[in-house]
């Protein structure tokens, strides 16, 4: 039975599919598992919930992509999260900045391994969810900072698909779905440099970056904060991303030390994650998560 952490009362939505399936969440491991639900889970199936998956209060809707992971499987990028979480030490969890926050997910699982959270999200249709999920778990080291960061201040215009998935969101004018970007709101964007450092963010043990296409912006914005703290950066590796980033190369080009870089993996291989891809400094990169660490 399902009890809330900090006393929401649980809701589901008044669809019998989605119900079903989060009742049989344990068999997510099993293979096709997770597409047979969305086969049979009615299109445009919509509804708010609120739930708890392993202590974790959570708040959302059925139509958006990311509530939607959170309620029929329990969770949403797990195992990244787990091997993100292994690649930074037990000992220096202090300070990590959540890059494209979207709803807070990741900022939540984040609240209970680091002892500070700078998540920063510039849409503003997902400040109030985002509120609503960390004041459900009182997540108190947690901050918003309702901008974008990039290069220089200045407002940019957000693109959005026609999907109900915004984390889909992006500020890259690259065509990098199967379907047209249409322009959702002008966001703020800043300085990433002045920025932290009026908010009191010198120094920092881990930065996971998911800004569809505008990650090489990011972590060029953040060459002095990376250059001082040497964090160990998550970022996606997307569509958009892939017109900048194209090789090992171009990756270490970004950053102020010499590197290792790995493509997370869903599953582990034999032995462990490997410490380097081994990847040739010309060779393209496939889409994916990548771990960046110092050598």
């Amino acid at each position: 039975m399902e009890q809330s952490v900090t006393g929401p009362q649980i809701i589901h939505p008044a669809v019998p599919v989605a119900r079903l399936a989060r009742a049989l969440r344990f068999l997510k491991a099993v293979p096709g598992w997770r597409g047979l639900v969305n086969r049979l889970l009615p299109a445009g199936a919509s509804g708010p919930f609120a739930i708890v998956n392993e202590g974790v209060a959570f708040a959302g809707d059925l139509n958006s992509y990311i509530d939607r992971q959170l309620y029929l499987f329990g969770s949403y990028e797990a195992e990244h999260l787990a091997d993100f979480l292994s690649s930074v030490p037990a000992s220096g969890r202090g300070t990590i900045l959540d890059i494209g926050a979207n709803v807070g997910t990741h900022s939540l699982f984040f609240s209970k391994n680091f002892a500070a959270v700078h998540a920063f999200e510039p849409n503003p249709a997902l400040w109030a969810p985002f509120e609503k999920n960390m004041a459900m778990n009182k997540a108190d080291n947690v901050t918003l900072h309702k901008v974008g960061l990039g290069r220089k201040d200045e407002d940019l215009t957000l693109y959005l698909t026609e999907k109900n998935n915004f984390g889909l969101g992006t500020f890259s004018t690259v065509e990098q779905y199967d379907v047209p970007l249409k322009a959702a709101a002008v966001c703020k964007v800043v300085n990433a440099g002045p920025y932290l450092a009026a908010s009191g963010v010198e120094r920092c043990d881990a930065i996971k970056i998911d800004v569809q296409g505008f990650e090489p912006e990011v972590i060029a914005s953040l060459r002095g904060l990376i250059e001082a703290s040497r964090p160990v950066v998550w970022f996606e590796l997307g569509g958009g991303t892939q017109t900048q980033l194209r090789t090992r190369a171009d990756v270490e080009a970004l950053f102020p030390w010499p590197i290792r870089l790995r493509r997370m993996l869903p599953v582990k291989p034999p032995g462990g994650v490997p410490a380097d891809d081994g990847t040739g400094a010309q060779s393209v990169l496939p889409m994916g998560d990548y771990i960046v660490t110092p050598r």
